[in-house]
């Protein structure tokens, strides 16, 4: 079992949304640019459709506002007879809202749509997050396996580990190829600082996995696996129990009380291995401005390095092999501790929730002496729509942050022009209903 199958069935998302987001990252080569540009032609694409949609319910708002004088009227004058009253209303309904329903049922579709939109490419972006975290982490494990397994095959041809790590300070691996073409062939390497000698070296390896015959109980020989993680796992576990003593520290305490501890040989194997793992954690590392990591969201309650609980919860724990808890503490708790920081500071939360109250706000301000149309579900709309995208952005990766945050900044900075749209739009349709009145009554004059 190679260690590509340590994340089971581990692949790179090939849903709609993901494989435009990828089409965008190979134009842009930069995921958050391309999840700008996305966002940019779904708002200018939708722009008609918003326009028509607003169109109508600003048409909806005007007949309403129309209707409510014979609406109070009706419920005085029939207050003391609910059946007759709903009865009357019904006719009035029929007699100056003939185009409600279509109205109605146009932007009932409309929200569908928009809703459809925005759950689909969430679940995109979250299955792309999952999806990179597990591979970032997966290519630092092979990095770090790849140290495990050297220094094991190297140390168990001495008589002391001493003999190699009294002197870690002075070690390094480094990954390096030689050769050209087919003949290319990437190793790993332990080399010394002071003079750049070669230690040991190995072939650069993806698969750590090793096969092993054994007898079962009807006395017939079967092939056993050992997976990367279980060779792993057994490596480490040696390494522990060795007790090796490579060198010793001085600590002083508050007090001025000085304390000698020793260093062991699994410490000083793992100072040399993080430091080489965190060139491929900083190469791979996918930051944005202030956030650390865009995979995970801009907060300060969260790390750029999990711990494992949350790692096995960004990936599900259904696709992490067994084992795998074990090999992810012995590195990534040491790298958490020297690279990992807060992730953010919130900042895209607020700017969602105060580009959504813009363009709520903007969406059902008044216009030209009469009350904008208020889009489908009220004018609470314009105080729990910020909230909602507000707790998004807390809880879920900042990608899709950055999506509702240039997407509500896209939809309020379209209204002026909308809304120009909408008035040029009504002024024409006003113009054709009188000339067409004016032509009714030239014709029915002339039948006297």
């Amino acid at each position: 079992m190679a260690i590509l199958s340590t994340l089971l069935a581990l692949s790179e998302p090939t849903g709609m949304w993901e494989t435009i987001i990828r089409a965008f990252e190979g134009f842009t080569n930069n995921y958050i640019l391309a999840i700008i540009l996305l966002t940019i032609i779904i708002r200018l694409i939708w722009a008609p459709i918003d326009t028509l949609n607003r169109r109508m319910s600003f048409k909806m708002s005007e007949q309403q506002a129309k209707m409510k004088p014979e609406l109070e009227n009706l419920n005085k004058k029939y207050a003391n007879n609910p059946k007759l009253l709903k009865q009357k209303q019904n006719e009035l309904y029929q007699k100056t809202n003939s185009k409600g329903m279509g109205s109605c049922a146009f932007m009932f579709l409309f929200l569908a749509l928009n809703m459809v939109i925005f759950f689909t490419l969430f679940g995109g972006l979250n299955n792309m997050a999952a999806y990179k975290i597990a591979s970032n982490y997966q290519e630092l494990k092979y990095d770090y396996a790849n140290c495990v397994v050297l220094t094991n095959e190297y140390t168990n041809s001495l008589s002391q580990e001493t003999e190699t790590f009294k002197d870690y300070q002075n070690l390094y691996f480094k990954r390096y190829s030689e050769g050209e073409g087919e003949e290319k062939v990437d190793y790993i390497g332990l080399f010394k600082k002071d003079n750049n000698e070669k230690v040991a070296f190995m072939p650069y390896q993806t698969d750590f996995s090793t096969k092993r015959t054994e007898t079962n109980e009807e006395g017939q020989e079967v092939e056993i696996i050992d997976s990367t993680n279980l060779n792993l796992t057994a490596i480490l576990k040696n390494f522990d129990e060795k007790k090796v003593v490579v060198d010793t520290k001085e600590t002083t305490d508050a007090e001025g009380n000085v304390t000698t501890e020793n260093i062991y040989f699994t410490e000083a194997f793992q100072n040399v291995a993080i430091e080489f793992v965190k060139i491929k954690f900083n190469e791979n590392k996918e930051n944005f401005l202030w956030i650390d990591n865009i995979w995970i969201a801009d907060s300060p309650f969260e790390r750029s390095v999990f711990t494992y609980e949350n790692y096995s919860a960004k990936v599900g724990a259904a696709k992490i092999e067994e084992g795998e808890e074990f090999i992810y503490n012995s590195f990534m708790t040491d790298l958490r501790e020297q690279e990992g920081r807060v992730n953010g500071y919130l900042i895209l939360p607020v700017l969602c929730v105060l580009a959504s109250f813009l363009s709520m706000w903007l969406s059902t301000r008044k216009k030209k002496g009469q009350e904008a149309p208020v889009q489908a579900g009220g004018k609470f709309l314009k105080f729990i729509m910020p909230c909602i995208f507000g707790i998004f952005a807390i809880f879920y990766n900042s990608v899709f942050a950055i999506y509702m945050f240039i997407s509500q900044l896209i939809s309020a900075l379209l209204i002026p022009l909308q809304n120009y749209i909408i008035n040029k739009w009504n002024d024409h349709s006003k113009k054709k209903e009188e000339e067409k009145k004016t032509v009714v009554e030239v014709d029915y004059t002339r039948k006297f």
